[in-house]
């Protein structure tokens, strides 16, 4: 029993020492807003806009029934998340931002 309680007391004397010590850094305040800078007509063949955002990438996004959003507009977006994309999947890369209150579906 006391070798067990000898190798817990090594153990947790281990982790106190060799974990170094963090500096606290504050989180940045903002970061670079990303905005839409150009939005096609209606692709009535895939029911989708084609939009170019300022970041250089590409999405189409998707004309939704339910969520009565209408067209993007150019300006800027917010809550935008990227799921990213893994192609030998057949996962295209799906991504949600919104816009005026409105919220939107895309893909590349």
């Amino acid at each position: 029993m006391k070798t067990i309680a000898s190798i817990a007391a090594l153990i947790i004397a281990i982790a106190i020492f060799a974990t170094p010590a963090h500096r606290t850094i504050a989180a940045p305040t903002a970061s670079p807003a990303i905005t839409i800078t150009s939005v096609s007509a209606l692709n009535l063949a895939t029911n989708t806009w084609t939009t170019t955002l300022s970041t250089g990438d590409t999405l189409n996004v998707e004309l939704r029934a339910l969520n009565g959003a209408g067209a993007p507009h150019i300006g800027a977006i917010s809550n935008f998340v990227d799921q990213g994309w893994l192609p030998i999947l057949g996962y295209y890369g799906f991504a949600t931002f919104d816009q005026n209150g409105r919220h939107f579906y895309a893909h590349r």
